[in-house]
């Protein structure tokens, strides 16, 4: 009888001792992973009618890296503005070029010092400013956004816009909606679309992503294991497919009608918008264009074309020049560079530039008419 009344206590005991004992081991490995380069990628501020503009806190430093062995580590610098940067963003009557763009342009992959507007900014011996704005996700409809701050805060006189493979889409709410909350996008496709906004909570909301703001092993088992539910959906797909998806600009190369008729229009709103955000004519307009750098062969330039990057690129382009803006198509720039055996990103590991892409780019724009103008040079 003793016996018998003795086994509830004793399974209760070893039930306090087991989780005792996951305590234990989760309190380790959270001190262990504050020692190590995991990745913040929540810290951005809110986003809302008070604070309309999507930045980090001012002088404000977070960690990157990416994959379960933090690759690409980089320790990143928030100036004043908010945004990327080792310096401080400042009002002088020295002439400014604001580069603006996505992930491309914020460059958590490597260092401040190696961005395309770092390469410019040390290149001019202080006679002018090369200010960035750039945070991951953005499409063509945030650059507005931006380039209408720049304007504003900075008074810039000349502004260069990198264009990337999931800019065109994603301006529009009907696709970026979803998970571009504190990007603005556009309301719909008619000629009185609007620049509308999610609210975004910032890294102080509750449910999970309070969690990761608090937790390094969080962060470390969301962000950089990838045990969350977009990446576990993606492994499950791959799983699935019978051959490795191909990727043109980073992205699958399938689109519907539909979706090439909706980025089309997204592209004619940006450039409808484009003189009242910037305040610039077009011959103080450069845009970038990304190659696309997964191309080695003919073949595979062909196929490339007709993929929606490259169907885009070219609508992109096309219009750019039909209006007079000035522009470089990057892939001949890269695709020298990675003929003479030279790597220019991160593929497959990231798609985004490695130090060497952002020098090209640097180099290239200086070459521009934009950029000689500005600066007198």
């Amino acid at each position: 009888m003793q016996k018998q009344l003795s086994r509830p206590k004793e399974w209760l005991f070893r039930i306090i001792a087991i989780l005792f004992g996951l305590v234990i081991v989760f309190a380790g490995l959270e001190i262990v992973m504050r020692f190590l380069p995991v990745s913040d990628a929540y810290a951005a501020l809110p986003v809302n009618a008070r604070n309309p503009l999507m930045r980090y806190p001012p002088h404000s430093t977070h960690q990157y890296s990416s994959g379960w062995n933090f690759a690409l580590a980089q320790k990143k610098w928030a100036n004043n503005d908010g945004y990327y940067s080792d310096y401080d963003y400042v009002q002088t009557t020295k002439p400014l070029m604001a580069v603006i763009g996505d992930s491309f342009i914020e460059a958590e992959q490597i260092p401040n010092k190696d961005t395309v507007q770092a390469r410019l900014q040390a290149g001019l011996n202080n006679i002018g400013r090369v200010y960035g704005f750039g945070i991951q996700g953005a499409p063509l409809s945030q650059y507005l956004v931006f380039a209408e701050h720049a304007r504003q805060a900075y008074q810039s006189d000349s502004m260069v816009f990198t264009i990337i493979s999931n800019d065109f889409d994603q301006s529009l709410m009907k696709y970026g909606g979803e998970f571009l909350r504190g990007m603005y996008m556009f309301s719909d496709t008619s000629d009185q679309a609007r620049l509308e906004m999610i609210d975004y909570a910032g890294s102080e909301r509750s449910g999970i992503r309070g969690l990761l703001k608090h937790s390094a092993l969080l962060r470390y088992l969301y962000a950089n294991a990838g045990l969350n539910p977009k990446q576990v959906q993606a492994w499950f797909s791959a799983a699935e497919a019978t051959a490795p998806p191909v990727h043109f600009g980073g992205i699958e190369p399938g689109f519907s009608e539909e979706k090439l008729a909706d980025s089309q229009r997204a592209v004619e709103l940006f450039f409808q918008h484009l003189p009242e955000k910037t305040g610039l004519t077009p011959d103080k307009i450069l845009f970038v264009v990304d190659g696309i750098r997964e191309v080695r062969t003919e073949a595979q330039w062909q196929e490339a074309e007709q993929s929606y990057f490259g169907r885009m690129r070219n609508y992109f382009m096309q219009a750019a020049r039909q209006r007079g803006y000035e522009l470089v198509d990057l892939h001949p720039v890269f695709q020298q560079a990675q003929q003479a055996g030279q790597t220019v990103d991160f593929i497959p590991k990231d798609w985004h530039w490695n130090s060497l892409g952002h020098m090209l780019v640097a180099d290239a724009i200086r070459q521009t008419r934009v950029y000689q103008q500005t600066f007198n040079r």
